[in-house]
C-alpha cells in the first residue's frame, strides 16, 4: 500500500498507532503530535515521520489541512533510511512547492490512481534525498571524532549521556553508535566505560587517593561501582590492581569489546 490522503483533525486529542509508516505534511494550518513522549508540531514548514506501530496522540487547530503518505510496501534504501525513525523534519520552499502541485492535481483528479502513484513516489524521493543530503552534510561538516573523544576525556567526571553527545554531533544517537563502532570499534556506552577505567587505573598507580574519590573523579557512583567494573571488565579489584600494577598492563590490554 502507498497511498495519499488529504485530511483535516479534529481538535480532541487523540492517540493510536498503525501497521504501516505515514508521513504527515501539513497543507494549511497546523497539528500537535505527540510520539513516543516527544512533542512537537506539523506545519507549512514542518512535518512528521510516523513509523509502524509507533504510538502516537494527535490533535489538529486553525483549520488544519493534512497530507498523509501511508507506506506499507517496500521500499528503496534510501527511502527506508527516512522512515527507520520517528520524528520531525523540515519542509523547504521547493518541497513546499512540489507538495502544493501535487495537492491540487490529487484534488482536481482524486480517482487517477497512476496519477497518485507518481505524485506519491515524487514526494517520498524527494523527502528522502534531502534527508540523506542533511545527514551527510552534518557529519561532514560538524562531526569531528577526535574532538568529542577529547570532550569525553574532559568529562568523565560526571553522566555523559548519548543524547548529549548526539546532539554535539549533530546526528541521531543510533548513527552515532554506528560511527563509533565502524571507526573505533566499541560503542559510544563501552568507548566512556573504557576511558572511565584507564583514568582510575593510572590514579590507582600515580596517586595514593582513597579509591572511592578516584571512583568519583572518573565518573562511577561509588567506590563498589568502580570495583565492580573493573572486576567485570579487568579481572582485578582497584585494591588488587594498586598493589600489583606492575602486571595489570596485560590484564587491561583488550580487555572492553
Amino acid at each position: 500500500m502507498k497511498t495519499i490522503e488529504i485530511i483535516s483533525l479534529p481538535q480532541a486529542e487523540h492517540a493510536h498507532c498503525h501497521s504501516h509508516h505515514q508521513i504527515v505534511i501539513a497543507l494549511e494550518g497546523l497539528a500537535d503530535f505527540e510520539i513516543e513522549g516527544r512533542s512537537g508540531r506539523v506545519t507549512p514548514g514542518q512535518g512528521c515521520i510516523l513509523q509502524a506501530m509507533t504510538h502516537h496522540a494527535f490533535a489538529g487547530q486553525n483549520n488544519n489541512q493534512l497530507m498523509l503518505l501511508n507506506i506499507d510496501e517496500r521500499s528503496s534504501a534510501i527511502e527506508q533510511e527516512l522512515l527507520n525513525r520517528s520524528g520531525w523534519f523540515r519542509v523547504d520552499a521547493n518541497l513546499t512547492r512540489l507538495i502544493s502541485v501535487a495537492s491540487t492535481e490529487l484534488q482536481q483528479f482524486p480517482e487517477d490512481g497512476l496519477l497518485e502513484d507518481a505524485l506519491f513516489s515524487s514526494m517520498l524521493r524527494s523527502l528522502a534525498l534531502r534527508d540523506r543530503q542533511s545527514r551527510l552534510r552534518s557529519e561532514k561538516k560538524v562531526f569531528d571524532l577526535e574532538l568529542l573523544q577529547e570532550y569525553i576525556r574532559a568529562n568523565l567526571e560526571r553522566s555523559l549521556p548519548v543524547s548529549e553527545l548526539a546532539a554535539m554531533s549533530c546526528m541521531s544517537a543510533s548513527r552515532l553508535h554506528e560511527v563509533f563502532r565502524e571507526r573505533i570499534g566499541k560503542t559510544p556506552h563501552q568507548y566512556i566505560i573504557a576511558q572511565r577505567l584507564d583514568q582510575a587505573r593510572r590514579l590507582l598507580v600515580e596517586t595514593v587517593d582513597p579509591v572511592s574519590e578516584i571512583a568519583h573523579r572518573c565518573g562511577f557512583s561509588s567506590q563498589s561501582a568502580l570495583s565492580h567494573a573493573m572486576k567485570k571488565y579487568l579481572g582485578i579489584t582497584p585494591l588488587s590492581y594498586r598493589k600489583q600494577n606492575t602486571g595489570a598492563e596485560r590484564i587491561y590490554q583488550g580487555a572492553i569489546h
